[in-house]
């Protein structure tokens, strides 16, 4: 099992929250599988835990 997770931001908006959950996952699977990764994990990889100026889409019903 592979687990991405974040942490939620003041003033975030929901979707900056699973887009960073989801590169989170990404980064779980490509390490290895088997994995959890999180902020910390994030950034010791290099990558941004913070919001990116392109947001993807997410459709929150």
């Amino acid at each position: 099992m592979s687990i991405g997770f974040t942490a939620l931001q003041p003033g975030g908006l929901p979707t900056g929250a699973l887009d960073r959950a989801d590169r989170a996952l990404y980064l779980a699977k490509t390490s290895g599988r088997n994995q959890v990764a999180g902020p910390s994990v994030m950034t010791a990889a290099g990558q941004d835990a913070a919001d990116t100026a392109h947001a993807g889409s997410v459709d929150l019903f």
